[in-house]
């Protein structure tokens, strides 16, 4: 399986794509893009929407670590128009909601966080 794939089936991503996975020495960097004309999801409802308004800027989320190395998705999310929310951000499916890392790594971090200290937890995933 192609790390693309892996990457687009782990995070749940239907509506995305993965453009590009590249190797920096800080760790692996994966670029994300809409797929096609999909529908998109509001940022606070959820309810899928029809329209685009634009992109935001480019926005940067932190995953679980591949080889030792961190993982970085990049992504410049849209923004929606929802008829009952009017103009919004779109929905990541990776993350929720202001949050800058994916659920694999909170929920990473909150399991290891009932076994040990928070300086030890934060010390594993630097």
């Amino acid at each position: 399986m192609r790390m693309e794939t892996y990457i687009r089936k782990s995070l749940g991503m239907k509506a995305h794509w993965v453009t590009e996975v590249v190797e920096t020495e800080e760790g692996w960097v994966a670029r994300v893009d809409r797929l096609g004309n999909r529908r998109l999801r509001c940022g606070k409802g959820r309810g899928e929407v029809k329209m685009t308004r634009g992109r935001r800027l480019e926005r940067c989320w932190r995953d679980l670590s591949i080889r030792d190395k961190a993982f970085w998705i990049v992504y410049r999310p849209f923004r929606v128009f929802c008829p009952r929310c009017g103009l919004r951000v779109e929905c990541v499916p990776w993350a929720k909601r202001w949050e800058r890392v994916t659920h694999a790594l909170a929920q990473a971090m909150a399991l290891l966080a009932r076994k040990l200290s928070f300086k030890e937890v934060a010390e594993s995933f630097e």
